[in-house]
């Protein structure tokens, strides 16, 4: 039996993720980036990760020919940040769950910025524009990103 990915600190940090980038592989081997608008851990092992429908046929379009992808998560108010590496199981028009994540995510974050002066109003219609699409990960390999030594080191790989 194989050993979860995801640890419950690191669910923790991706949980709290408002928005990020991801990343597949295009033609001529070019990466194709994605704004991520929230991740939902789904358990040790999967993330859901959702995007902004209006910009992310480009990115669907080169998981249908290689479903390999990688997604950055940061908990904003510490830095800590993981970048996960696996294969795109499915993509899906957005659940209500997953919409109200992403609507979770967006109040949190705009509350966070407007605390330290910023307009929340001009991040949400940027980051998180409806209706979102959804991709389901399997997380293969965990990265350590956080702004330290020893940042891009490898926490986990799956056996």
């Amino acid at each position: 039996m194989t050993k979860p990915m995801l640890s419950p600190d690191i669910q923790e940090v991706l949980q709290d993720c408002p928005g990020s980038y991801a990343s597949a592989v295009g033609d001529d081997n070019a990466p194709v980036i994605a704004r991520v608008c929230g991740l939902t851990v789904e358990d040790a092992d999967h993330v859901r990760v959702h995007i902004p429908q209006w910009y992310s046929k480009a990115f669907l379009a080169a998981l249908q020919d290689r479903p390999a992808m990688a997604v950055v998560g940061v908990q904003v108010t510490t830095y800590r940040t993981f970048q996960l590496k696996g294969e795109a199981l499915e993509d899906f028009p957005s659940t209500d769950a997953d919409v109200a994540a992403v609507e979770s995510y967006v109040a949190g974050f705009g509350a966070l910025i407007e605390h330290v002066g910023l307009d929340s109003k001009r991040y949400n219609p940027i980051y998180a524009a409806p209706p979102y699409h959804t991709v389901r990960l399997r997380v293969d390999q965990v990265f350590d990103q956080t702004p330290r030594v020893g940042a891009g080191n490898l926490v986990k790989e799956r056996d």
